[in-house]
């Protein structure tokens, strides 16, 4: 029971009891609502870096679970699915009580259901929410996000080919290479089917696969291949090199000499935009005839004032190493030229010149020569026997 004093302030305060009017009344238990809303966003992480950002959009068909207890302690089970990527949780009860008795806060664990072929990368560690919500009026708890992506993949494949065919075949340990922002990420060698996938790799980086590239198998296209900034759901990407066993002739083979006409190049290169050339097989012309002299060609050397073509490759190399130097690059330049399975390109093939009369050394011009030697000679592959390629006829 409670009474209530209804007194006037006209004459000022205090007032006297006397003056006041009274009246008696219960306070009957009073029925309060509380309230708690969860609110959250299911969106595609296309780079994986764990934030929401512009242009990312929204995940539909995903479970979210809630669990946990309400403000009476009752459990809480349930599993919403995403619309367009956002999700809400709603619960209104009406509790009575008397006095200071009030309902207990509310604890729950907010996470998602994982999908095959995802990762959730935010929230990241823990990876579910844990959130109490107190017993005042009405309890929201908001961004309450997830964030995933689809992982990416990458093959790489290794192929042979043959010189005198189209055909290729799959080639099992060769070394290939994975390059994550430029910097090198992993190196593997191919399997037996004669490939090698990288899986389960994070979107948000530049990739780009690469090969072992040795001198004695030339290769087909680029020796690397970038697959640019790569983002969740891009993929899933490969790619396939091919080489040919390299191929070279030995200035022995340009001199021309007797027996074989395997051994007579010379007759390919006598005459300017030689027709032989051209019958033979070469691509384009021949860039330079017998006499020709080497200095007016290549990057002048003294020692090799009034040596030809022609002369230089008719030798056995001469004492100086500036001249062995000379007489393999010859050879090489022809290889080159000619379109066969040549390690080196002609531009190539100018720079390394250059770059030996540039040091000047003797050293230089013998290295150089040891290079050029090995690869007109083809010295690199065993099986099958390293020969000249191009058949050449005696007119």
């Amino acid at each position: 029971m409670y009474i209530l004093a209804i007194c006037s302030l006209e004459d000022g305060y205090p007032v006297e009891p006397r003056d006041c009017k009274y009246d008696a009344f219960k306070v009957k238990e009073g029925r309060v609502t509380y309230q708690f809303m969860l609110e959250g966003y299911k969106f595609h992480d296309l780079d994986a870096d764990g934030a929401w950002e512009d242009g990312e959009p929204g995940l539909a068909d995903w479970e979210i679970s809630i669990s946990g207890t309400g403000y009476l302690g009752e459990d809480i089970d349930v599993t919403l699915t995403t619309g367009e990527g956002g999700y809400w949780f709603y619960e209104s009860e009406l509790y009575t009580f008397t006095g200071g008795a009030k309902p207990q806060a509310a604890e729950l664990t907010i996470c998602e259901v994982l999908q095959d072929g995802w990762v959730q990368s935010f929230p990241a560690d823990p990876e579910c929410y844990d959130v109490i919500v107190d017993p005042s009026g009405v309890g929201f708890v908001g961004e309450l996000n997830f964030g995933n992506y689809m992982p990416v993949d990458i093959t790489v494949c290794k192929e042979i080919g043959n010189h005198n065919d189209s055909t290729t075949i799959l080639f099992e340990g060769w070394e290939v290479y994975l390059y994550q922002d430029g910097e090198l990420f992993d190196t593997q060698l191919t399997g037996e089917d004669g490939c090698y996938t990288w899986e389960d790799l994070m979107p948000g980086y530049t990739y780009t696969v690469g090969e072992y590239d040795p001198l004695e198998w030339v290769p087909a296209g680029d020796a690397f291949v970038d697959f640019g900034f790569v983002l969740s759901g891009d993929g899933p990407f490969s790619h396939t090199f091919v080489n040919y066993p390299a191929q070279g002739c030995t200035p022995g083979f340009w001199a021309g000499g007797a027996g074989s006409p395997l051994w007579n190049g010379q007759w390919l290169w006598n005459n300017v935009e030689d027709l032989n050339w051209e019958l033979a097989g070469g691509q384009g012309w021949n860039p330079y005839i017998w006499k020709t002299l080497f200095n007016d060609y290549f990057s002048l050397v003294a020692s090799l004032n009034g040596w030809d073509m022609h002369s230089l490759v008719n030798t056995g190399g001469g004492a100086l190493d500036a001249q062995k130097a000379a007489r393999s690059m010859v050879a090489a330049y022809l290889n080159a030229s000619f379109g066969i399975g040549y390690p080196y390109t002609t531009a190539e093939l100018e720079g390394k010149w250059a770059a030996a009369v540039t040091d000047g050394s003797d050293a230089a011009f013998l290295a150089l020569h040891t290079e050029l030697d090995a690869a007109n000679n083809a010295y690199y592959r065993e099986e099958p026997p390293a020969h000249c390629p191009i058949s050449a006829s005696i007119p």
